[in-house]
């Protein structure tokens, strides 16, 4: 789903805070949310995850990584994604909404 196009990678989107604030749309309805968790070589195991977030230095992250199966990802605006920061195995995982910007992030219908 997600593949490096250049060194920019991915940008990231805007979280929710804790008081629910956030620039996305709030009503379920006007958002589509993608999930990306499986890997063509780790499958559903995620202790073999291997698309990183790296710190930019500008305070944001770079995403660089491949997805697949990635539900809802032809419609969706934004996607859920679990990455790895460091660590091993079960360390050092972690959630991110990412923007699907087509200038950042390939998606094509799998063949399968």
């Amino acid at each position: 789903m997600a593949r490096h196009r250049d060194a920019r990678g991915v940008r990231l989107g805007k979280v929710w805070d804790h008081r629910g604030r956030s620039s996305f749309p709030r009503a379920a309805a006007d958002l589509n949310v993608a999930f990306g968790l499986t890997e063509p070589d780790a499958g559903t195991d995620t202790s073999r995850i291997s698309t990183r977030a790296e710190p930019d230095g500008k305070g944001g992250y770079v995403l660089g990584g491949r997805k697949v199966w990635t539900s809802k990802a032809l419609e969706a605006q934004v996607v859920l994604l679990l990455v790895r920061t460091g660590g091993e195995r079960f360390q050092g995982l972690v959630l991110v909404l990412a923007d699907l910007d087509p200038d950042y992030v390939k998606i094509r219908r799998s063949s399968r």
